[in-house]
């Protein structure tokens, strides 16, 4: 998984969650993650990160602008499971990474490159 989205997840504070397990379905959104930091986490951590993970199948990167949106509404989310602070902190996230691509870009050449990362592409591994 691009470290992108592993600092969206770890930018996020720390969410209460009344579930105290990780179901095998959701589980399996984390395995595309690295598997070592994936076995320090507890469950709220790792339900956190799943949370993000299904988000990430609605992050679309524009190539020609290099900028990333997320294509789902709060509402459609929730019915996803990801709770409302969740997703606002994942549009702040995305909003902090679109204006640090901007920056990058105006202090940059255009013989300089940025790599982004596809997370639509990342999490469907």
């Amino acid at each position: 998984m691009g470290m992108i989205l592993l600092s969206l997840y770890s930018c996020q504070e720390s969410a209460k969650s009344d579930k105290s397990t990780v179901d095998s379905k959701d589980m399996e959104l984390l395995n595309t993650a690295d598997s070592a930091i994936v076995s320090e986490m507890n469950v709220e951590e790792k339900l956190r990160m799943i949370k993000v993970y299904k988000l990430a199948e609605y992050i679309d990167l524009n190539l020609t602008d290099s900028i990333y949106t997320l294509l789902i509404t709060k509402e459609e989310a929730e019915k996803l499971g990801v709770d409302e602070n969740t997703y606002k902190e994942t549009v702040t996230a995305l909003e902090q990474v679109n204006n640090a691509i901007i920056e990058y870009n105006r202090h940059h050449g255009e013989g300089d490159t940025i790599v982004l990362t596809d997370f639509k592409q990342q999490v469907k591994r």
